[in-house]
């Protein structure tokens, strides 16, 4: 996964294409790609058309082609606004995926990949977060994850008040 949102352009330029010489880029391996976040650049959005339609292209700096033949691009953004006609037409049609506030069922196995297994929650912990409306969907789930894991550091089941700090705590982090 390759997250786009509140990233510099540059930096998720270098991570999708790669830099002769430095790294192969994220369009050079094999499998899934999924990018996740706003819809990117209008000049990267030619670019990649141009590469799926190939099924090769040029990292930063020249050099020789590569091939992304074996890649799966997979986007997920809020909305499809902005994306290029002809790159809608490669990746297909769109999946609509309910937010995850409306997945209830997703939010366990969702958060137990997030979380190594020493962090254990409480009951009343699952709670507080099956009660929660997830507005920033799977960004703002992996920050509260990020603070779970903190604030479960001595080994004890996360209560519900520290799952709850854990939400106000990510927050800012999502939304920047």
């Amino acid at each position: 996964t390759l997250v786009l949102e509140s990233r510099p352009e540059t930096e998720v330029e270098r991570d999708l294409w790669g830099v002769v010489g430095e790294s192969p880029g994220a369009l050079a391996t094999p499998g899934t790609l999924i990018l996740e976040g706003p819809l990117f650049h209008q000049t990267w959005q030619v670019r990649l058309t141009a590469a799926l339609d190939a099924g090769t292209f040029r990292p930063l700096g020249g050099g020789q082609e590569e091939s992304c033949a074996g890649l799966r691009l997979i986007m997920a953004s809020r909305s499809a606004a902005g994306l290029r006609p002809e790159l809608e037409v490669l990746l297909g049609e769109p999946l609509a995926l309910p937010a995850l506030a409306e997945r209830s069922e997703d939010l366990e196995l969702e958060l137990e990949a997030l979380l190594p297994e020493r962090v254990q929650l409480s009951p009343a912990a699952w709670e507080v977060l099956g009660g929660h409306a997830w507005p920033g969907n799977r960004v703002e789930l992996s920050a509260c994850a990020t603070r779970l894991i903190q604030v479960a550091r001595f080994g004890l089941p996360v209560s519900a008040d520290l799952a709850q700090l854990a939400l106000e705590q990510a927050e800012p982090l999502w939304r920047s």
